[in-house]
């Protein structure tokens, strides 16, 4: 099985409710919210939309949706995220990310069971907590940008081009799936070591988990180098990489080891085509085990809806979080827009690239070709966190 199809055919996606087949919310694909009025016309419905998590504010009293269109996304890179108090870090790192979607109970990832948790920490504030080590914060200063192909085959490696041709963007391709790797070290710390008593075979030290991802963080820093760094990388980049191998736990560590991260969702909107173009590239690929191909074709399906319903969560509450881009939208309109949504107003986009039609075919200057299509001078030099 190749290593895109184990990220999500093996994961344990929920199956979020559907908004009504009259929704405008679906129509034009979630990218964003124009239809602000039909929310608040439709209270009934509109409750699908948010996750348990979020039931309990009043749709009023969050701000504007529309207001976020077309306006100032890039002014701060994560809103009300970044900075974080030490006690605010470690009581995220314990209680793990919340990935609940709508029609699902609350559903929090790679949270800390271990001893830590249940014997050295108190989560209120007015107790105490033990800072993190000296030095580690995991709202570093940093931005970093993901793009998050659900599947692969959906025009990522053409969004990755197009973002590195700005002069500030500075991501890594894919790395065959070392995410889901940082998951499964971090959980065995996080769900499977307890503080051992002297003397036993598992005796060790206390443990930190703000410390422990503070230093996986790190390792990451280093893992996302570009190749457009060479020779001139700016000072301040926007890093990430753009990746196919996702599953509930990879997206859920983006939040826990980068707060402050934007990722865009890179699909395709028509299935069957997606399916096919899968097995023209990797031939087999969409059989799951030897199984149908409608097993791989669900599994695909069913992890998109739970994309798209994160996504759409994003846009209730922090429009800045994601932004949806289906392969069969590719204009240069969209992506003008992608770049304002990442606060980029001094240049726009005259033509698409068109990366990977061919393997045999790969376009070396890509980035180099991608930036003659930009038009004005990009103005973006620096975000602010």
């Amino acid at each position: 099985m190749l290593a895109w199809l184990g990220g999500f055919l093996l994961s344990r996606p929920a199956s979020p409710a559907q908004p009504a087949a009259s929704s405008p919310l679906l129509v034009d694909g979630g990218a964003t919210f124009r239809n602000e009025r039909w929310i608040r016309s439709h209270p009934a419905n509109s409750t699908l939309l948010l996750s348990s998590a979020w039931e309990a504010h009043t749709l009023s009293a969050r701000p504007s949706v529309a207001a976020f269109v077309g306006s100032s996304h890039g002014k701060r890179w994560c809103e009300g995220t970044c900075p974080m108090s030490a006690h605010k870090q470690l009581q995220r790192a314990i209680q793990g990310i919340d990935m609940s979607v709508p029609g699902q109970n609350n559903s929090h990832q790679l949270a800390w069971t271990g001893q830590y948790s249940k014997d050295r920490v108190e989560l209120d504030p007015r107790q105490g907590t033990e800072p993190p080590p000296e030095g580690c914060t995991l709202c570093n200063g940093k931005p970093y940008l993901f793009v998050v192909s659900i599947g692969g085959r959906t025009g990522s490696t053409t969004v990755l081009n197009m973002l590195n041709a700005h002069p500030i963007i500075r991501l890594a391709g894919e790395n065959n799936g070392m995410l889901k790797d940082t998951v499964t070290m971090y959980l065995k710390a996080a769900q499977g070591i307890s503080v051992g008593f002297s003397g036993n075979a598992y005796s060790r030290g206390k443990l930190s988990p703000v410390g422990m991802l503070s230093k996986l963080q790190q390792y990451w820093d280093l893992a996302m180098k570009s190749a457009e760094d060479e020779p001139d990388p700016p000072a301040t980049p926007i890093r990430g990489f753009k990746e196919i191998t996702w599953d509930e736990d990879t997206l859920a560590m983006l939040d826990l080891l980068f707060p402050c991260h934007r990722k865009i969702f890179s699909v395709r909107n028509n299935e069957s085509e997606h399916l096919e173009s899968i097995n023209s590239a990797f031939p087999g690929a969409h059989k799951s085990g030897g199984g149908p191909a409608t097993v791989a074709t669900a599994l695909l399906k069913t992890f998109r809806d739970y994309a798209h319903a994160l996504h759409l969560r994003d846009q209730l509450v922090a429009p800045w979080r994601s932004f949806w881009l289906p392969l069969e939208e590719f204009t240069k309109e969209k992506f003008s827009e992608l770049y304002e949504w990442l606060g980029e107003y001094g240049c726009t986009w005259t033509d698409v690239l068109h990366s990977n039609e061919g393997e045999e075919n790969m376009n070396v200057n890509a980035v180099t070709d991608a930036r003659k299509m930009l038009h004005g001078k990009c103005t973006l030099r620096a975000v602010d966190m």
